[in-house]
């Protein structure tokens, strides 16, 4: 199979082909015409170039070769007086490198610093997120590190202060035993506090591959679910610094829609 460069004419000896048609032979045919073959409506040779096309029936007759031919060399004429070079060939993808594998950081060195009531202002390790319910006055952390997750719930019997830290030194404690180093395949970098002020908002970087250019997005995770949406940057065709900002602020847009209707002291 041919390679397509559109800054080449579809006649040059690169951008042909030999198409097999049973009971007629083969055909030698130019970039942008295509067989198109039918039990039920009439077959031909159809011209795609910049979105338009443009049908040719085979001519009807005795011999089916002829037939066919001459509406290739019609299709072929009428490639000749629209065709319009376009732009080069983008590089061959297919010998990208492959993202390597990397390890994620010690939770506890991605530490965010958030305002929890009572406790004021504390550095929340990765993966320990506060769980607390509307209708409950006393909630708990969880480490959502390994599944099943771990709940570590506020004490009843003692001050909410009191109860808080505990259970939160608890789930600490329990993430410290079980956390062990983790290998991603997809790079993911967390824009961070400094730039955005907004928790759960990511920037995804995905490799290329045989088929894809590698490309960029915001992926915005719901605070109370497993639920998350992906705002696409570009790719590397695409990308501009202000899709940037664009897919930055419609991500921390709906993150904070999510808060109000999760989280009652964000309403």
């Amino acid at each position: 199979m041919y390679k397509k460069d559109p800054s080449l004419s579809p006649f040059h000896p690169t951008q042909t082909r030999l198409v097999q048609i049973p009971y007629a032979g083969t055909f030698e045919v130019p970039r942008c015409i295509v067989r198109v073959q039918s039990k039920t409506q009439a077959s031909g040779w159809q011209v795609r170039h910049k979105g338009k096309s443009k049908f040719f029936k085979d001519t009807r007759g005795g011999d089916l070769t002829l037939g066919i031919g001459e509406a290739l060399e019609l299709a072929k004429e009428h490639l000749r007086t629209i065709w319009t070079p376009g732009k080069p060939a983008q590089p061959d993808f297919e010998q990208a490198t492959p993202t390597k594998p990397k390890e994620i950081p010690d939770p506890f060195s991605r530490a965010r610093s958030r305002v929890v009531y009572p406790l004021g202002e504390v550095n929340i390790p990765r993966y320990v997120v506060r769980v607390h319910h509307r209708d409950q006055e006393r909630g708990g952390w969880q480490v959502r590190f390994d599944k099943p997750f771990t709940y570590f719930k506020d004490r009843a019997d003692i001050p909410l202060s009191e109860a808080v830290q505990e259970s939160f030194e608890q789930a600490k404690k329990y993430l410290r035993e079980t956390w062990r180093p983790v290998l991603v395949d997809v790079n993911t970098t967390y824009i961070g506090k400094d730039e955005t002020d907004t928790p759960g908002v990511c920037l995804t970087e995905k490799p290329a591959t045989k088929r894809k250019r590698r490309s960029w997005g915001i992926l915005v995770k719901h605070p109370g679910s497993k639920r998350t949406k992906y705002f696409h940057i570009g790719s590397e065709k695409t990308y501009t610094p202000e899709r940037h900002k664009e897919a930055v602020r419609l991500a921390i847009e709906q993150r904070k829609e999510w808060l109000k209707e999760y989280t009652p002291q964000y309403r």
